[in-house]
């Protein structure tokens, strides 16, 4: 990550602008003659900023980045409704439940324990077979999102639902 006041310029650098909170946070990057931030919040979005140095990208394109990521940590639930802990998980059912809390529904407004059973549904592990014939056990349901445009909260539910074969009731 960048260091302030240590010149990284031979290295490159990357920071973290926002994990994705629903607030936001300005880019520091990018601010007026007062220092005070320019452009889009970045609510309910994560954004990267990734420096290239001039050696590696001339500047006449732009770079090609790649990024490996896991994703947002997420709150889970044990079925009791009780905290379990906050981790990166890709089960479709904390997913939805962050979805929904992003959207602005309390943890009152859901059953969390119908949650957790959902989600141990989505995690149990079922056989198959891999690419080179070998037997493996794999969860049942898992998910990785990634959202390039706007969608309504209903919309991002609705896939991950239908595509999961999870019911809201």
């Amino acid at each position: 990550t960048g260091t302030s006041g240590k010149d990284m310029t031979t290295t490159g650098w990357y920071n973290i602008v926002s994990l994705g909170g629903i607030p936001g946070t300005f880019n520091l990057d990018f601010s007026d003659s007062n220092g005070q931030p320019l452009g889009d919040a970045h609510g309910s979005m994560a954004v990267l900023s990734v420096v290239v140095p001039n050696r590696i990208n001339t500047g006449a394109s732009l770079p090609h980045v790649e990024v490996l990521l896991q994703g947002l940590h997420l709150d889970r639930y044990n079925t009791d409704g009780s905290f379990l802990d906050n981790t990166f998980t890709n089960n479709p059912a904390w997913i939805v439940l962050d979805v929904l809390r992003r959207a602005g529904w309390a943890l009152t407004d859901v059953n969390l324990g119908r949650f957790a059973q959902a989600a141990a549904y989505c995690d149990e592990l079922i056989a198959t077979t891999d690419m080179n014939g070998n037997a493996i056990h794999v969860p049942r349901y898992h998910a990785n999102l990634i959202l390039t445009k706007r969608k309504s909260a209903a919309e991002i539910v609705r896939g991950v639902r239908v595509a999961c074969g999870l019911m809201l009731r």
